[in-house]
């Protein structure tokens, strides 16, 4: 056996050992990486579309922004629903935090724009989703629901305004400016009746007790 293959081989075999498995590392993490970049486009994708989506949804009720007023038209309504579900189903499908997070933050604003639409006092009467002479069904009833139901707060979802801590709110900001002094007396306005409420409530417990 000649000194090469005593000395050097080894050393060579391990360093080619070595090399091979770092290629693969190396190859391993562009693979996740691409996959990673391609997940990532892809769910920028569906954030772009549920955008589009919703705004298609509100659109389609052709609500007059001056009047505030939401035409009871049956395939207005039809066409809303439909993007809606649409929105609910492709939303699905955004997983990753941060686009999930846009995603949530821009449904709000949505969701509101849909309770102002529905808002219009003509809803609240049998009248709006029939037609004067009209047999039958006009605003379809399934429709209507999925949008009504799009514009309320989701149920279990918790509101961010409940964890705040109120007094640290009012030390920094909160109450100044003219809204904030307006604000001080609303508060100042329901703490008294509040006060007012619980002192009515002990006397009637005290005269309860006392009959």
């Amino acid at each position: 056996m000649n000194w090469f293959d005593t000395f050097f081989k080894p050393v060579l075999d391990t360093v080619t050992a070595i090399g091979t498995l770092v290629a693969l590392v190396a190859l391993i993490i562009t693979v996740a990486r691409n996959r990673s970049d391609d997940e990532a486009g892809k769910q920028q994708e569906y954030l772009e579309q549920c955008k589009r989506t919703l705004e298609w949804a509100y659109n389609s009720l052709e609500v007059d922004q001056v009047n505030k007023v939401t035409p009871a038209s049956r395939l207005n309504w039809l066409t809303a629903a439909r993007h809606i579900l649409a929105y609910q189903e492709l939303r699905k499908k955004i997983t990753l935090p941060v686009p999930l997070r846009v995603c949530e933050d821009f449904e709000e604003f949505w969701r509101h724009q849909f309770y102002l639409a529905l808002s219009d006092g003509a809803m609240s009467q049998y009248s709006y989703w029939s037609q004067p002479g009209y047999v039958g069904e006009n605003i379809h009833i399934a429709s209507a629901l999925v949008v009504i139901d799009f514009s309320g707060w989701p149920e279990g979802k918790q509101d961010p305004t409940d964890t705040l801590d109120i007094d640290a709110l009012k030390a920094r900001n909160g109450l100044k400016g003219n809204a904030g002094r307006g604000l001080r007396s609303y508060i100042d306005f329901l703490d008294a009746k509040a006060a007012e409420r619980e002192r009515l409530t002990k006397s009637q417990a005290a005269m309860k007790k006392g009959s």
